[in-house]
Formats: structure tokens, C-alpha cells, sequence
């Protein structure tokens, strides 16, 4: 489903989440939630939320065209870097050890 960032703008937050949730497939289902805070939180992304407060998505979403072109320009190499961490996960797990490290002593 191919929809605009207008279409999304004049959405109610409950027909985003049903977007979402008719879309997502068991293996992969978004969900979203209001904080206590008044942000709003994308589940089923990564590991942890993706939160953001109301101004932030609305900045995001007027973003969408510019962050998929540069995600097509660069698919190449978007495509090479999954590709090898996939097939080094050791190697990538090493990396962002090492990165922490690196942050607790500075």
C-alpha cells in the first residue's frame, strides 16, 4: 500500500495504528502506543521503540520522500553492509563492543 505523507497528516492516531496493525504480518507487526509522557511509540521496528513526540513524527513524515530517495540512491551500498552483516555477525558484534568501550571511557 502506497500512501502520502498528506493522507497520513489528516489521519486520526487510531487509523494509523489500524494501518499499521492490517498491514504488519505476524512476524513483523508494528504496533503503536502513547507514552505517559504524551509521545508516541512504534513497536516491531528493532529491539527497543522508536518514540517521538507529536512535532517530531510530523517533522519525520514531511521528511518521507527525501529519506526514501536517499535510501534508493544509496541501495547499493545499504545492500552490501546488510549482506556482509549478515554473514559476520561476530565481526559486527565485535565492533559495537568495542564502541562501548570506547564511550565509557571518554
Amino acid at each position: 500500500m502506497n500512501i502520502s505523507i498528506e493522507q497520513i497528516a489528516k489521519m486520526t492516531p487510531e487509523e494509523i495504528k489500524a494501518m499499521f496493525d492490517a498491514k504488519s504480518t505476524a512476524g513483523n507487526k508494528l504496533s503503536l502506543k502513547v507514552s505517559e509522557q504524551g509521545a508516541v511509540s512504534i513497536y516491531g521496528l528493532g529491539r527497543f521503540p522508536t518514540t517521538l513526540y507529536d512535532g517530531q513524527w510530523n517533522r519525520l513524515l514531511d521528511y518521507a520522500d527525501t529519506i526514501r530517495e536517499f535510501l534508493k540512491a544509496n541501495a547499493v551500498e545499504l545492500e552490501r553492509i546488510g549482506k556482509d552483516k549478515e554473514a559476520n555477525p561476530a565481526k559486527y558484534a565485535a565492533m559495537a563492543k568495542a564502541k562501548k568501550a570506547a564511550q565509557a571511557k571518554a
